[in-house]
């Protein structure tokens, strides 16, 4: 009989998992292409990480960095209003309770992950924190989840992470975690899936 390992830690996505931050996207991507443009340069971001990282190939660091201050521009006002899933709070603070180990693996900045749990007081129940700047690559890859499992000493295996976007199952398919998708945003995937966040509650035991 195979012997199952047991749940030791539940990472979540942040923006549309426990969360929504009320982004103007169009907003923000006219700002950036604003920034290109005094370079002489035409970008559109629409895939706004991945069109900043392939720009700042040509236009350099400087051009990056200025970018990402104004992504997180955007990200930190959105983070003083976030708009809290009804079921998260509660979810989180049972996973707690339950012994389990709790994380959060994003593609926003740190300082927009921990002012949005700050803010909904969710922070008390969050064990590790990755923001985007915290690894050398973001989701697609899966290096955040790696690294988060790395801090709170919890192996692929004994984890499961939360999110609702292909990015999400990406990363944790390469990191060789157990996924669950939240919603019906990531089309054709065939493993577990639940329609919100209430059917959580029963994240205890083996996996």
């Amino acid at each position: 009989m195979e012997v199952k390992k047991r749940l030791r830690a539940v990472l979540f996505d942040l923006d549309g998992t426990l969360l929504s931050l009320p982004i103007n996207y169009e907003e923000l991507r006219e700002r950036l292409r604003e920034h290109a443009s005094h370079l002489n340069a035409n970008y559109d971001f629409r895939r706004i990480i991945e069109d900043i990282e392939a720009a700042s190939q040509t236009l350099g660091e400087d051009f990056r960095r200025e970018c990402y201050k104004i992504v997180e521009s955007f990200e930190l006002d959105a983070a003083t209003k976030p708009v809290p899933d009804e079921d998260a709070k509660k979810l989180l603070e049972k996973l707690k309770k339950a012994g389990l180990k709790v994380g959060v693996v994003s593609r926003n900045s740190r300082r927009c992950v921990t002012t949005s749990l700050e803010r909904l007081g969710m922070s008390e129940y969050v064990d590790v924190i990755i923001g985007r700047e915290d690894t050398a690559k973001t989701k697609p890859n899966p290096e955040p989840i790696l690294h988060a499992l790395k801090i709170i000493g919890v192996e692929a295996d004994e984890a499961i992470y939360v999110g609702d976007h292909p990015y999400d199952l990406a990363a944790a398919e390469a990191a060789g975690v157990n996924f669950i998708a939240l919603g019906d945003k990531i089309k054709g995937y065939r493993g577990k899936r639940v329609r919100r966040l209430r059917d959580l509650t029963n994240l205890t035991g083996p996996i």
